[in-house]
């Protein structure tokens, strides 16, 4: 015979053990699989008119979305151009913040908006993301290759803020970029010749000086540049944009 006791004790566990049953299922369902990132917009406009911040305000901009780098599951970042009607910088490089199931934009000036630092960065071309960081290059105007504009910006992922700024020297181009855990490295797309930036101090190292330039080796020897570069297994890989398609690899990184 079950004693009053034992059936009141019988009674009051039998729900508190299907409501067990019942959150372990539901947490089970949460964890049965990899995390999926929701669905994208099927496109998402990047800012226009006033919102790039042109120099000159008669002109209407181009946004001239150029790079794009995945920061995490549901963040990307957009390099933009921003060029005038001549194809010619006409305000700061851009880098711009999306969600892409949502939309949302943050627009990030690559240059800052007072001036002369307005102009420290033009043409925001390549970006590579890396340890929560994202490496910009930025070309300037190919009609001034002394001029200012030409550069490579890091930016916290996370804050959205530009957090260094180097300007390379004249005659480079930067418009490729790589990243390795020491070094930012640049290729110049008007020559076959390659910049590295020390992650660390931000000083100029491989290839700063013009007197010594760092070329990629290739047949060649006319209207090459280097128009893309990849860091893999240790070595670094140059695409040289030129008639024969070349690849060039470099231990030096």
């Amino acid at each position: 015979m079950i004693s009053p006791f034992a059936r009141k004790k019988e009674l009051v566990s039998a729900p508190t053990a299907l409501a067990a049953i019942a959150i372990a299922a539901h947490l089970a369902g949460c964890h049965s699989g990899p995390y999926v990132a929701p669905a994208p917009l099927k496109s998402t406009a990047m800012p226009s008119n006033l919102a790039l911040k042109p120099w000159d305000t008669t002109q209407i901009n181009m946004s001239f979305p150029s790079g794009m780098a995945l920061v995490g599951l549901n963040q990307v970042f957009v390099a933009l151009g921003n060029l005038g009607p001549n194809f010619s910088p006409n305000g700061p490089g851009l880098l711009v913040a999306l969600t892409p199931n949502t939309g949302a934009t943050t627009v990030i000036d690559l240059a800052g908006s007072t001036s002369p630092a307005e102009h420290a960065c033009s043409q925001a071309g390549a970006v590579k993301a890396d340890s929560g960081k994202l490496y910009v290059a930025c070309t300037g105007s190919f009609a001034a290759m002394t001029g200012p504009g030409r550069a490579v910006v890091e930016v916290d992922a996370a804050t959205l803020a530009v957090t260094h700024l180097v300007p390379v020297p004249a005659n480079f181009l930067p418009d490729a970029v790589a990243v390795t855990p020491d070094k930012i490295w640049l290729g110049n797309s008007a020559g076959h010749n390659l910049l590295s930036v020390d992650r660390h101090t931000f000083a100029l190292v491989d290839g700063a000086d013009p007197n010594n330039p760092l070329n990629v080796p290739r047949t060649d020897q006319t209207n090459s540049y280097i128009s893309a570069l990849e860091v893999f297994n240790g070595d670094l890989f140059a695409l040289c944009g030129s008639s024969t398609g070349e690849i060039g690899a470099s231990g030096a990184i």
